[in-house]
Order: structure tokens, then C-alpha cells, then sequence
């Protein structure tokens, strides 16, 4: 990510993985704290599997009975030029073994609409008899800057999706040192049914006015009683106010902060956000923390890192995209990571622990 771009809607995703192939993952190195514990055999779901030259990343989970199933972002980087991006699903026994649909669900917009190019991180929501998807949309023009919005679809059966005639559902504002400038992107969602609201979390950023002009990069929360129409968390102003970011003293011209944020709520009604860490000193996910809320407005992360990157495994370049779901008093972790080792290489992993 470049400091002239506002937050890499783009690059949570797929561009770094574009080069090369070969080589050999080596053995995960765990979690660096050791209430998780790292699938053995991760990663479980990797570059190039069931579709040929695929690249998968960002996975959302839900379970259905005794099935997993993933939405998950999937693109050919072949030709750098033009990213293509998608939401594909998959369904597993076991949250291990995957399955996964070669013909995307979700696809992108038609020509010359706000969504033409990239659909992706999407985090998926079951309310009812009703799926709801929100997601990255970024067409080609936006693309050049990373700039995009949040879209939501929705789904009978979380396989034929309808696009909101309403998208895009969140956009961004124009100014420089407010929350919510450039673009809006990485939604999380969760469905409380004790206020009947829709939560969604998302990513954007602001320039400090300091005179360092760093790029605070933040989560961000809206509200809807509908999972259309969307009213901003805001402060006393009336602007926009994030849930969750860090409040560094970093060195001029830095970019740090939260991406790939997802949420849920446990049995226990408290607010959850998973999300990796970004930054300062390298433009890199570099580790995997977890927040909790009691009202899903203002988020205290209470562990971190969960996972770091640099531990020379297949997460060693960068590690992001948590999905968690609560199963049988334990919290299970989907995530993602990249690897320099042979060439760049993007996985998906397993983790899990017991809920306190």
C-alpha cells in the first residue's frame, strides 16, 4: 500500500499474490498465544486449489447443522493489469476439508457500474430465512486508487444472490482529516436480535491534521434496521466515529491501523471483532487481534497477536482476513496468510480455542 492510496480495499486482497508458485510451505509455526491452537495441517485451502490459478483470501463462515460453509474472495492475478475479483462459496463436514464451488456466486457489476471490476471480502449473515452479503465493490477507475464502497446482496439460500438495487450502502466523504474519507471497505457484519439491528462494521481512514499527515486507518460502524438503508455511528459533531483504531505517536508520513475486520456476537451477548494489525513500520498485516464490546459501539482489544507474520511459515510475509464463529464452547478461526517462500503464495488457515 502506498501512501498515496487511502486504504488497499484492493490489496486485502489479491495483488500481492501474484507471482510464482513453486516451492514448499513449511510447517505453521502456531499462535503466539497459546489459549489458540494452530490446525497441524494448515493451510488448509491454498493457491491454485480446485480452481486452476485461483487465489483465495478473506473467507467468511457460518454453520449450518453438521456443514461449514465459506464465502470467500477468489482472482486469477495472471494479468496484473486487471484483477478480476469474485465471491465464490464452499461447504465442508468439518471446517477442514473444503469444497468449493468452481463458479462464483457473487460476480462483479457490469460495465461501467460502481462494482465492475472487484467483488470481494465478503462477511455473510443469515437473519431469518434471509442471507445477507456485504462486500468490497471497486470498478476500474477506483481500482487505480483503492477507492471503493460497501455493497450488500441478498440470498434465499446463500448461493443465487440479488444485488441491492440501494448500492452502494456505504460510500465515502470527501474530507481529508475526517473518518470516512477516500473509501469504505473489509465490512463485517453481525445481527443482533436483541435490538433487531444490523451492525456493520467497515474500513476507512483519515489524514491527521497534525502536520505529520499520517493515514489513520480505522473500523467504522453502521447501523440498519432493514441491511439496506445504513445511519453512521457518529460523535458529538456529527462525524463519523470509529470503533476500533490505534492511536500511535508514529513517525511523519506513517500508515497504520486495523484491516480485514469481522464480528459476532457470543451466547454471552458480548460484541466481537477479529481484524489484522497494519503498520507503522512496514506496510504489512503483520499480526491477528481480537476486540470485545459490550454495546458493539466502542471495542477494547483484550488479545493480541493472536498470529504475527515473520515466524517463517506459511504466514511468514503477512497474516489478515479472521472470520470466528462460536461452536460447542469453543471459538473457531479462519484466517489467511501470505508466503514469500518459493514465490508468493496466499492460504487460508485453521486455528481455534476455548471461549472464556
Amino acid at each position: 500500500m502506498s501512501s498515496k492510496i487511502a486504504f488497499a480495499a484492493a490489496g486485502s486482497c489479491l495483488l500481492a499474490a501474484a507471482v510464482g508458485c513453486s516451492g514448499t510451505l513449511l510447517p505453521p509455526a502456531g499462535a503466539s498465544l497459546p489459549e489458540w491452537k494452530e490446525h497441524p495441517g494448515n493451510p488448509i485451502i491454498v493457491m491454485n486449489e480446485q480452481v486452476k490459478g485461483m487465489v483465495w483470501n478473506d473467507p467468511s463462515v457460518l454453520k449450518e447443522g453438521n456443514t461449514y460453509r465459506m464465502w470467500l474472495s477468489g482472482g486469477n492475478p495472471s494479468d496484473l493489469s486487471r484483477i478480476n475479483v469474485e465471491v465464490y462459496h464452499a461447504t465442508s463436514p468439518d471446517g477442514l476439508k473444503w469444497k468449493i464451488d468452481p463458479q462464483p456466486v457473487v460476480r462483479a457489476g457490469a460495465p461501467g457500474s460502481w462494482d465492475d471490476l472487484r467483488i470481494e471480502t465478503p462477511a455473510v449473515v443469515k437473519v431469518g430465512s434471509t442471507y445477507h452479503m456485504y462486500y468490497s465493490g471497486m470498478n476500474v477507475e477506483g481500482s487505480k486508487q483503492a477507492v471503493g464502497g460497501v455493497g450488500h446482496a441478498t440470498s434465499p439460500d446463500g448461493i443465487r444472490w440479488t444485488k441491492d438495487a440501494a448500492n452502494p450502502a456505504i460510500v465515502a466523504q470527501p474530507d481529508k482529516f475526517k473518518w470516512g474519507f477516500r473509501g469504505a471497505g473489509e465490512p463485517g457484519v453481525v445481527y443482533d436480535p436483541r435490538t433487531r439491528l444490523f451492525y456493520l462494521y467497515y474500513l476507512s481512514m483519515r489524514f491527521s491534521n497534525d502536520g505529520k499527515e499520517n493515514g489513520h486507518i480505522g473500523v467504522l460502524l453502521a447501523t440498519s434496521k432493514d441491511g439496506s438503508k445504513f445511519t453512521h455511528h457518529v460523535d458529538a459533531k456529527g462525524e463519523r466515529k470509529p470503533a476500533l483504531y490505534r492511536d500511535l505517536d508514529a513517525f511523519k508520513g506513517a500508515w497504520y491501523g486495523y484491516f480485514t475486520p469481522s464480528a459476532m456476537i457470543t451466547r454471552d451477548g458480548i460484541f466481537h471483532i477479529f481484524a489484522a494489525t497494519y503498520g507503522p513500520k512496514l506496510p504489512k498485516y503483520d499480526s491477528i487481534i481480537h476486540a470485545v464490546s459490550r454495546d458493539g459501539l466502542d471495542f477494547q482489544v483484550v488479545e493480541a497477536p493472536i498470529f504475527e507474520h515473520d515466524k517463517g511459515d506459511w504466514k511468514d510475509e503477512q497474516v489478515q482476513s479472521p472470520t470466528v464463529i462460536e461452536n460447542n464452547g469453543r471459538l473457531e478461526m479462519w484466517f489467511a496468510g501470505e508466503s514469500r517462500k518459493g514465490g508468493y503464495k496466499y492460504s487460508i488457515g485453521y486455528a481455534s480455542r476455548k471461549y472464556p
